[in-house]
């Protein structure tokens, strides 16, 4: 393959899209690729954008972060929500910026709205927030929880309720706001436009039983390297516990058992059981990622995959040519 110093066409104006389950390996294919290509990392995971959760996200350390250029972690504390809408606007922002420097963005993460605000050019409602309304909705999330509140919304707009996580507090008040506001269902005024650069998207998979084992494992890692300190930490600093950030993998579990409702054992386990779950949301929400292309981590090692991106990436060559490794649609929904 014929070297150059200048990145081609093909290399400065696309944007490769690294998604998967959590505890797959994203963070260590970026990384590997960074060794290889002139990236940088643009994040599209809902909670690594807040500070003082470092550990129970699974950020990238500060070693790593140092080494290739990171955007958009760490940049709210929790009290401040970052809504989807918001953070598209971000991350277009990181993403052209990089491409202005003739750099690849590498967009990862495991929040599948995060990725489909970009990958689809999500439009989202401009319904201005009513504070009065807001704050009537807050009161009851406080009162019924999440999922009291989230039988509201699926009486109301099952639409949208069936695309909504029912234990995230902050998005279903703002399915309801727009409902009650204007009588039309939140899917309803969102919509789908052409994406503004060629993107190339890499979904990673691993058979479910091996990745529960090993987010299982990464759980006993984080204890051990202070997770429940990290938690504590969040408490003493006296945020609303139904933040959005504060419901977050772990630490929810873990405010339980601090606030001396569950046992340290029993925490840990219910953190488990909430991680298997989510992985099952993600898997969902990524389907609608249909020009995907996935691979297998348990057959195919993420150096030797990184190597393959880096010699055919400049190249132009089609993700779609890269078979060996890859992982089947039926495999992804049966096996992984």
């Amino acid at each position: 393959m014929p070297q150059t110093d200048s990145p081609p066409p093909y290399l400065a104006g696309s944007v490769l899209v690294l998604v998967g389950p959590t505890g797959v390996g994203k963070t260590q294919l970026a990384l590997a690729l960074a060794r290889r290509m002139p990236v940088e990392i643009v994040n599209a995971d809902s909670r690594q954008v807040y500070r003082y959760m470092d550990i129970g996200t699974a950020k990238p350390t500060v070693a790593q972060r140092a080494a290739v250029p990171h955007h958009l972690f760490d940049i709210r504390d929790p009290d401040r929500v970052l809504t989807v809408a918001e953070y598209q606007v971000l991350a277009v922002r990181a993403i052209e910026g990089t491409l202005a420097k003739g750099r690849v963005p590498v967009l990862t993460g495991g929040t599948p709205l995060y990725v489909r605000s970009i990958v689809h050019n999500l439009r989202f409602p401009r319904v201005v927030p009513d504070p009065a309304l807001r704050m009537r909705l807050e009161g009851d999330l406080k009162r019924q929880g999440a999922e009291g509140l989230f039988q509201r919304l699926a009486e109301l707009d099952p639409q949208t309720a069936a695309t909504t996580d029912p234990h995230n507090g902050r998005r279903i008040i703002r399915a309801l706001e727009i409902f009650l506001k204007t009588g039309k269902s939140k899917r309803h005024l969102e919509g789908t436009r052409p994406p503004v650069w060629p993107l190339y998207i890499l979904g990673l998979t691993c058979p479910r039983l091996q990745l529960h084992q090993r987010v299982d494992a990464r759980l006993d890692t984080m204890m051990a390297e202070g997770l429940c300190a990290e938690t504590r930490g969040l408490l003493e600093r006296k945020y609303d516990l139904t933040l959005p950030a504060l419901q977050a993998l772990g630490y929810r579990s873990l405010i339980q058992h601090l606030q001396g409702k569950i046992s340290l054992s029993e925490a840990i386990q219910q953190a488990k059981r909430r991680t298997h779950r989510y992985i099952r949301h993600q898997y969902t929400g990524f389907r609608r990622l249909e020009e995907a292309v996935w691979f297998d981590v348990s057959c195919r090692a993420l150096d030797d995959l990184a190597a393959q991106i880096a010699v055919s990436w400049p190249a132009g060559s089609s993700l779609d040519a890269w078979e060996t490794g890859r992982a089947s649609a039926a495999g992804r929904s049966n096996g992984a």
